[in-house]
């Protein structure tokens, strides 16, 4: 933590200066005291780490890959802001690499330029810092580190950036500066009252921006002030981004000293998460997988929020092997101890007991898939249990997890789908159907499946 700094040092001489003076003393009143850390809160989301990465910075979403390009600073790690390093490639799977041939001077800001508009079609635009000069380069597809612009002291790099509508690169710096190129050297669009930090372009190609005062201010795509004092009081360090659609909606979104808020046009804020990272400058990026992602510069990492996934209860089931004790869908539908129960039937030289479920899906498309069972065999010798969901594309049964039933006492079983999970709705009407088998190991054996509860955990 921040508030360590000084005794850290003293101590290890391994801190971390992730701030310019300036900027801690005015963040300090938010940090938490050595020792003492708060509990991450995102009531309806899932905060998880989704990658551990050396510094990071500002991130893009890189369209050819579906990776996240981050940039970084070197005095994260007792270097300097212009010490030449490469910037981070994480892949979808949290995997991580550098990208391009070489390293890049300060490679803090990073930018997708899918259609050329300053950097070659499909490259990664890199703001790098070299002394007090700034040089823009890009990273081609095939890792090459090519020069654009640069390095000049007439114009600062960028603290942010983003391309508006027009695919004109805007990028706000800590001098207090809006910067245009429409692929040349930048040119001055607005001078800001105050440091610049962060900005978002809404669809309206309207720019939002944040100030080491704590202010979030609007302009036109023509420099023109339209909001002076949008939000104030917030941190020095706030980043910005406007939802994805969904259940973000389509909002501007504020990481403000770790609390995430959601504005409304008219500048209220919802705090939506608190304590989400250890540090102030962090970075929001809203991923085409309907995540939202967020680099924790001081902590190291890169966090993935996703909405929780809604439970989805069975509404239908019938016992197809087996006899039916007890218990009905309704009884699936929460961990009571109120069980679904089948017995073997002594007539069946198979010796399992098995019952398919129904439901329908809130969406056709689903973010994420998961089931989860609860219950117990009641038996002698092991038994196997098995759940299976229907294909709908390859119109089978596919079996998503295999294990030893728990005899006696319940157990949880949670299986998250891999690949593509619209293969499990039915087109149309959304339906979702699993299969639950409890097979003996060792031949024919009298024993009763108890199943407390079935359910369905799916994103939207």
């Amino acid at each position: 933590m921040e508030v360590e700094l000084q005794s850290t040092y003293l101590q290890t001489q391994h801190v971390k200066m992730k701030f310019r003076l300036l900027c801690l003393l005015a963040c300090l009143s938010s940090y938490v005291p050595a020792g003492l850390l708060l509990a991450q809160s995102a009531p309806g989301f899932r905060i998880e780490e989704f990658a551990t990465v050396t510094d990071p910075l500002r991130m893009t979403f890189y369209h050819p890959s579906g990776d996240i390009d981050v940039g970084r600073s070197n005095n994260g790690s007792g270097g300097a802001r212009t010490d030449p390093v490469h910037v981070h490639k994480v892949g979808i799977d949290g995997s991580l690499l550098e990208f391009g041939n070489s390293p890049i001077p300060g490679p803090a800001s990073v930018l997708f330029d899918e259609n050329g508009s300053v950097a070659p079609a499909g490259s990664l635009l890199v703001g790098g810092v070299v002394t007090a000069k700034i040089s823009f380069y890009a990273i081609q597809t095939n890792g090459t580190v090519i020069s654009l612009f640069g390095p000049s002291s007439v114009y600062p790099g960028p603290s942010d950036m983003a391309f508006d509508s027009n695919q004109r690169l805007v990028y706000i710096t800590e001098t207090g500066k809006l910067y245009v190129s429409s692929g040349g050297v930048p040119s001055v669009l607005v001078d800001l009252p105050a440091n610049g930090r962060f900005l978002a372009i809404d669809s309206t190609d309207r720019i939002f921006t944040s100030t080491a005062d704590g202010s979030i201010r609007v302009y036109g795509s023509a420099g023109n002030l339209m909001d002076d004092d949008f939000a104030n009081g917030l941190g020095c360090c706030t980043s910005l981004a406007f939802g994805s659609g969904g259940v973000w909606g389509n909002g501007l979104y504020a990481l403000s000293d770790g609390t995430l808020l959601r504005f409304d046009s008219g500048g209220n804020s919802t705090e939506i998460g608190t304590n989400l990272t250890t540090g102030s400058s962090s970075h929001l990026l809203f991923h085409p997988d309907g995540a939202l992602y967020i680099s924790d510069f001081t902590g190291d990492k890169i966090l993935i929020v996703t909405p929780e996934p809604e439970q989805i209860a069975p509404s239908s089931v019938v016992v197809t092997r087996g006899q039916h004790i007890a218990g009905g869908n309704t009884a699936l539908h929460k961990s009571d101890n109120v069980d679904l129960s089948i017995s073997r039937s002594s007539f069946d030289v198979q010796s399992r007991t098995e019952f398919e479920i129904k439901a329908v899906s809130p969406v056709a498309l689903p973010t994420s898939f998961e089931v989860l069972l609860e219950g117990a065999v009641f038996a002698r010798s092991p038994v196997n249990q098995t759940i299976e969901l229907f294909d709908y594309d390859a119109a089978t049964w596919e079996v998503v997890d295999a294990r030893a039933a728990m005899r006696l006492s319940d157990s949880i079983a949670e299986i998250v789908v891999q690949g593509d999970p619209s293969r499990f709705v039915e087109p149309g009407t959304n339906c979702i159907e699993a299969r639950i088998r409890y097979q003996s190991v060792n031949g024919r054996q009298q024993f009763s499946s108890n199943t407390d509860q079935f359910l369905w955990l799916i994103g939207r």
